[in-house]
């Protein structure tokens, strides 16, 4: 659910979490 709300907020921020 985080990452999801993340995703919203900081779309960049969830691809370099994915990345990672």
């Amino acid at each position: 659910i985080i990452l999801n709300s993340m995703h919203k907020y900081q779309p960049r921020v969830h691809i370099i979490k994915k990345k990672d």
